[in-house]
């Protein structure tokens, strides 16, 4: 059973989709990841939305100086396209798995800030515990819709996130202020 009083609708409902799907919390499966092969042929096929958005995401990027936040791009799937951030994090984030060909759909990942922004068409905030996946326990970010203003199709997910946005407040145990 999910406590409602705490837990946001769209997280639970979130939640109960990815044990629906069978996403482990615990682990990351290989089937969440593409070949490189199939990552590079991604990367080409979405050339025109890396090159629109990249000089965007580098601004918003340098915008936070040496905080240790990555500024992200994703493709309609939930693959990432363009990560920005401190070599070290990025790195560190390989290490746990979370590298190129990384699919962050909710039947892969479950709960996240793509499969939610992607879902639910609209900015949301992602903190902590909130995520699906255990070892996303330690993130937090915002993720924004990219939709074709004539078609309503999902073009992609920018996102910002880290260790950084993540805030306990020792009143809402569980959950995060900002």
């Amino acid at each position: 059973r999910i406590e409602t009083k705490i837990v946001p609708p769209h997280i639970a409902e979130s939640w109960v989709r990815s044990r629906y799907y069978g996403v482990d919390p615990f682990c990351i499966t290989p089937k969440a990841y593409l070949s490189p092969a199939d990552y590079q042929e991604r990367i080409s096929q979405n050339g025109p939305l890396i090159q629109l958005t990249t000089p965007i995401l580098e601004n918003v990027f340098k915008s936070f100086g040496a905080a240790q936040y990555v500024v992200s791009l994703y493709d309609k799937d939930g693959y990432h396209m363009i990560r920005l951030g401190n070599p070290e994090d990025i790195r560190i984030r390989a290490r746990h798995g979370v590298r190129e060909g990384l699919c962050f759909d909710e039947n892969h990942l479950g709960t996240c800030g793509f499969a939610l922004a992607k879902k639910l068409r609209r900015a949301v905030r992602v903190t902590g515990c909130e995520n699906y996946l255990s070892l996303l326990h330690q993130m937090a970010g915002v993720y924004s819709p990219i939709v074709d203003p004539l078609s309503k199709d999902l073009v992609g997910v920018i996102a910002v996130g880290g260790a950084d946005l993540f805030h306990y407040h020792p009143s809402h145990p569980g959950r995060s202020l900002y």
